[in-house]
């Protein structure tokens, strides 16, 4: 099997990241953990067993799925101030 980008470990779903304490952030190292093989692994390592994570599409769509349903609670209650001002000025 060709290993090509796609296949490795640092874009698997079992695959954690270590990441080391910074002056002002965190680093991310060239190492992490393999949940499925339970051991320490480097992040340009292949294996048989790689499982595509969840992509940066879905994440993105599901945000805005979020965001969308978010701004539509927000409006229904803009929607419901609003008519309460409207009758109290019209007391």
């Amino acid at each position: 099997m060709e290993e090509t980008n796609k296949s490795k470990c640092f874009r698997c779903r079992y695959f954690t990241a270590y990441y080391t304490k910074g002056n002002m952030r965190f680093n991310r190292t060239k190492n992490g953990g393999c949940t499925l093989h339970d051991k320490t692994v480097g992040n340009m390592e292949t294996c048989v067993r790689f499982k595509d994570g969840s992509s940066w599409y879905s994440r993105k769509s599901s945000c805005k799925r979020v965001l969308y349903d978010l701004l539509f609670q927000i409006s229904q209650i803009r929607q419901i101030l609003q008519e309460e001002e409207n009758e109290n000025e019209d007391l």
